[in-house]
């Protein structure tokens, strides 16, 4: 049952990675205001591409709960990053997006990193804790899934700050639905219901948080963070979640402290030192939040045929009917062309 736990969970990652790179063809293509509003989703179910590529992330969650049925857990976790690699491919080109060998390198650290972390982290199988801890662990948790939409009209929201936010969402969605797991099993129907609830609407802003960060960065920079936020905070608030601490002991520590560290070092190293300044950057400092959009062009130079006509230089016929013969000086002054002014109305435009 092993080969149908990572034939299946090799299935989900490729399928899932190449729909968000679908979906991200369209949504870059939408204007920039609709960001972090219904409308972009409104937009975006019309287009047949878009659907498509979510319906390969749908069809990615029957195949994962395949995985996870067949597959222990530091198994499927290491494997759902190797479809990163589907999305350097298509990136580069599907979207003409540069791709470099130290960009393979960093999710070959990423797959690392999450395998030693999922080697060492607890058993999500074990109960948790309810009560106030797990309500006060996630509403902490929705308060960074809010943060884009509250600072939507402010200056300094980025798209490192869209991307954190799509990750802690589809995080948030990955506890909410095993603490649905939990209250089915344990026969509390009304918190069964809650964190159903709960996952639907971290789905839908999640994917609505995705789908804006496309429009103001390359998928091989929103993709890997998103997924490492993903993986790694399941792990990092497990103690907190859990019963029995998680299951964590001190040794647990170290390797996924060693895990951590290499997440993060791949996801600079796909960010890129000039895309990390940008994404902190100021939003109105961009010309516009899509990645295609290019630079404005100074105004080209009027064509000849755009310049006003040279006047004609007229000499006084001289008495008996003859010219008289130009002076040098006046043979060199004709000679130098004349200097044409721009158009008044170009100009104040300029």
């Amino acid at each position: 049952m092993l080969a149908v736990g990572i034939a299946a969970v090799l299935a989900a990652s490729a399928a899932y990675n190449a729909g968000v790179v679908l979906q991200a063809l369209d949504a870059r293509n939408e204007p920039a205001e609709c960001g972090l509003r219904l409308a972009l989703l409104a937009r975006l179910l019309r287009r047949r591409r878009w659907l498509a590529g979510t319906a390969l992330t749908i069809l990615a969650f029957p195949l994962q709960v395949i995985a996870y049925s067949n597959a222990p857990l530091d198994i499927v976790q290491p494997l759902l990053a190797v479809g990163l690699v589907v999305v350097l491919i298509l990136g580069s080109r599907l979207m003409g997006e540069v791709v470099r060998p130290s960009h393979y390198a960093a999710v070959a650290a990423i797959i690392a990193g999450v395998a030693i972390m999922a080697a060492a982290g607890p058993d999500h199988r074990q109960p948790d804790r309810g009560g106030i801890a797990q309500l006060t662990v996630m509403a902490v948790l929705a308060i960074g899934i809010a943060a884009p939409y509250v600072l939507r009209d402010r200056r300094w929201r980025g798209a490192a700050l869209l991307t954190a936010s799509t990750g802690v969402a589809f995080a948030w969605g990955d506890l909410a639905t095993k603490l649905f797991g939990d209250g089915i099993n344990g026969g509390r129907a009304g918190v069964a219901a809650f964190w159903l609830v709960a996952v639907g609407v971290s789905a839908v802003v999640g994917t609505l948080s995705l789908m804006t960060a496309f429009q103001e960065a390359a998928v091989r920079r929103v993709v890997p963070g998103a997924f490492a936020v993903e993986a790694v905070l399941p792990v990092v608030l497990a103690p907190l979640l859990l019963q029995h601490d998680g299951g964590l002991t001190a040794s647990d520590l170290v390797p996924i402290a060693i895990g951590l560290a290499l997440v993060v070092a791949a996801i600079l190293v796909l960010a890129g030192s000039p895309q990390v300044e940008w994404a902190m950057a100021a939003a109105s400092t961009r010309a516009t939040g899509k990645l295609n959009a290019s630079r404005a062009s100074p105004d080209p130079v009027p064509p000849e045929s755009n310049r006003g006509p040279a006047r004609p230089t007229r000499t006084r016929p001289a008495s008996g009917g003859g010219s008289n013969p130009p002076s040098a000086g006046a043979t060199a002054q004709s000679a130098r062309p004349r200097r044409q002014r721009w158009p008044v109305s170009r100009a104040r435009g300029r």
